[in-house]
């Protein structure tokens, strides 16, 4: 069978890379690219709605490319279509960037932007809309600043050309992060000081450490000892929790037998309900959550013990693990079990056996079961106070409504795998919703006794007869009767 390729990585602007985006997308910061198209109320229409968001709420920078050039060949140089760059940044009222986010649709219905559905799909592809990951670098690319932009020539704009909600000098600070090193520079104390500045901010808004690491420029990290950079981020993060460390967490546990979709239902559910940052453990063993970030934003259980279950299930922001320094912290919202076995066996696994904490661990889970495809509940959370729980109830029933939505469609997979064929016994492939199968192939007289025919019975496809053909000497056959392919339960 065909290997299929794999699809190379979307970037950025700035080179980084990104996840497709649409409009229930989760953004905190995001950049958009959009054109006199997009406007139905046209340059100004958009000044006058950036005009009316306080840069506390959401801050917005904003610029129209219309000096670009580009050469088809040495002599025949045109000007590109004019175009427009905007930074969005969500911001939690204090300064720092949202730890909860909008949706974009909520965004551009702000911004008075608009993609249009059959004529935009292009657009959207290639840049409309895209995640930042590095703001300083991509303010400095409105203006065309940044190393690679100036090594391909593109025209440089003028800061004051940018329009926005924020003053000139909070632009300037914004790009302050953009750090520029000649080929044989070396990091300066002052450039030290600035990396660790931005690293301790970083972990006090619980940001991505790898992400935005992996972000600096080649000669910064290879001129930043990145065991520093990183405990001056975990200095920050322990000096958000130390300020505030309260987190609403919904758990959910869900019994079900193996093989019911469980714990596919439950990661489509998550991601319909925008989480993108989403970790399954399962498996056994140790090391569980070493992929742990404070960025992750649920957690599902699969069939498997959960470590230090009280602790990671509780309304704080947590660590994972006891073990040296700088261990993982967990900011997320949702952790999701599964598993075949009830709550209370699931907890005695996890070595929860006292009648205490055994009540503390149901106070904290929503316990549902798989009933006829539909998740029900046997026991809800009511820790926390009336906010609390409404908001506890409202992410459960967004979680349950869309789970019941996906798993009614689950087809399991029960396809038995035959072995005997490795003892001599013939077997064919056979591909079944786009997966390789070995299937058994019997010897047995079909319809009365047709010599050296042959039989495969497969679930999806239902019997299958083959005869052997008369003039090859090998064992290959022709089909000579198959179902329609109409009448396949996955058409």
């Amino acid at each position: 069978m065909a290997t299929k390729k794999r699809k190379p990585k979307r970037t950025n602007y700035i080179g980084m890379p990104v996840n497709t985006m649409h409009l229930d997308s989760t953004i905190k910061i995001v950049a958009l690219k959009f054109y006199d198209e997009q406007l139905p109320h046209g340059f100004d229409g958009l000044k006058k709605s950036i005009d009316r968001l306080s840069k506390d709420d959401i801050q917005i920078l904003v610029i129209k490319h219309d000096k670009d050039t580009y050469a088809e060949d040495f002599w025949d140089i045109a000007e590109e279509k004019h175009h427009y760059h905007l930074i969005a940044r969500v911001m939690d009222g204090k300064g720092n960037t949202s730890k909860n986010g909008i949706k974009l649709r909520t965004l551009m219905h702000k911004i008075d932007v608009t993609y249009r559905k059959g004529k935009d799909e292009e657009l959207l592809k290639f840049h409309g809309a895209e995640s930042v990951m590095n703001l300083a670098n991509y303010c400095m690319y409105l203006t065309h600043e940044t190393d690679q932009a100036i090594k391909d020539g593109k025209h440089i704009y003028n800061i004051e050309e940018i329009y926005s909600n924020l003053s000139v000098d909070e632009i300037r600070q914004l790009r302050e992060g953009y750090v520029r090193l000649s080929d044989n520079h070396k990091t300066s104390y002052s450039e030290m000081v600035d990396i660790d500045e931005q690293a301790k901010k970083l972990g006090y808004e619980l940001g991505d450490f790898d992400e935005w690491y992996h972000s600096l420029d080649l000669k910064i990290r290879a001129n930043t000892k990145m065991r520093q950079a990183k405990e001056s981020y975990y200095y920050g993060v322990r000096k958000r929790i130390q300020e505030n460390d309260y987190v609403t967490r919904l758990c959910i546990f869900i019994q079900g037998e193996p093989n019911s979709g469980k714990t596919f239902s439950s990661r489509e559910a998550l991601k319909r309900m925008g989480y993108e940052r989403i970790l399954t453990v399962g498996g056994g063993g140790t090391g569980k959550f070493d992929n742990l970030r404070v960025t992750t934003q649920a957690i599902i259980v699969d069939d498997d013990k959960l470590p230090y279950a009280l602790n990671m299930t509780d309304n704080k922001i947590v660590q994972a693990y006891r073990r040296g320094s700088n261990n993982p912290y967990w900011s997320g919202q949702l952790l999701v079990v599964t598993s075949n076995k009830t709550f209370l066996e699931w907890l005695v696994d996890c070595g929860i056996d006292n009648p205490e904490h055994i009540t503390a661990m149901e106070s904290r889970f929503y316990i549902c079961s798989l009933e006829n495809n539909n998740l029900k509940v046997s026991s809800v959370s009511k820790r926390g106070d009336g906010k609390a729980q409404e908001e506890r109830l409202r992410l459960y029933k967004t979680f349950r409504d869309l789970f019941d939505e996906v798993i009614k469609d689950y087809i399991p997979n029960d396809i038995e795998i035959e072995y005997s064929f490795l003892n001599g016994k013939p077997s064919i492939m056979a591909e079944i919703n786009n997966e390789s199968s070995k299937i058994e192939v019997v010897e047995a007289p079909i319809n009365g006794g047709i010599n050296g025919a042959k039989k495969i019975t497969d679930p999806f496809i239902g019997t299958m007869h083959l005869q052997k053909q008369p003039e090859i000497e090998c064992d290959e056959f022709a089909t000579v009767d198959t179902p329609g392919l109409d009448d396949l339960p996955y058409n």
